[in-house]
């Protein structure tokens, strides 16, 4: 009895987690304010999914201790990853406002 509450615990904390993780992902791509915005946001958060995806495939499928070396390239790659990304869309919303802004001749 104990095994099945622990895994419905853990299920719903996957659960959770990704459908935190994807509501992020939508409403980042839904706040977009050009198309060229949009589609750096998208291709982003597919990068980013995708190294999730494997980050989480090595901590499940790889032995220990070595699955625990995965840590070090992700602490490396996730902060790097969101400071690109973040100063990346901020060039892009700054280059289409000024871009709208420029009067016509």
């Amino acid at each position: 009895m104990e095994n099945s509450l622990l895994i419905i615990i853990i299920a719903f904390g996957v659960l959770l987690g990704l459908g935190g993780g994807l509501f992020g992902t939508f409403m980042s791509i839904k706040k977009t304010e050009s198309k060229r915005e949009k589609r750096f946001v998208i291709k982003s958060g597919l990068i980013f999914w995708a190294v999730s995806i494997v980050f989480i495939s090595v901590l499940l499928f790889v032995a220990s201790p070595y699955k625990y070396l995965i840590w070090v390239p992700w602490g490396i790659f996730f902060p790097l990853w969101l400071m690109y990304s973040n100063k990346k869309q901020a060039r892009i919303k700054s280059e289409e406002r000024e871009k709208d802004e420029t009067p016509l001749q």
